[in-house]
């Protein structure tokens, strides 16, 4: 899976759905913060996509903390204006770059100091 995009807002993440279908990027939405652990576990995407607007501040820190907590490197964060083209110049930018390797990441290295 390339995306996966959550957002409360069904029609601005349906937007942003569209948005990568015309430029042949799959995606998967989920509206649902406690759906959203268990999509980026079984769909592993390589990007994923939150569309920050209307959401509170204690679902960005929830947020944080989960992207922080399943290790992931590609997140974009949505808010607005809602632009089509810099969205999509963003995942496409995203997508493209290459993945940290994991024994070079600062985080490997200090769980191998603390003996984690």
């Amino acid at each position: 899976m390339d995306v996966l995009i959550y957002s409360i807002n069904k029609i601005r993440g349906g937007i942003t759905q569209k948005i990568l279908e015309r430029s042949s990027i799959k995606s998967i939405l989920t509206s649902r913060i406690y759906e959203l652990k268990d999509a980026i576990s079984k769909y592993k995407p390589n990007l994923l996509v939150i569309d920050s607007k209307d959401t509170i501040k204690n679902e960005m820190n929830l947020l944080n903390q989960m992207v922080i907590e399943m290790g992931i490197n590609k997140v974009l964060w949505l808010s607005d204006p809602f632009a089509p083209e810099i969205i999509i110049s963003e995942v496409k930018e995203l997508l493209s770059r290459e993945e940290p390797a994991n024994n070079d990441s600062m985080y490997e290295n200090l769980k191998q100091f603390l003996n984690l």
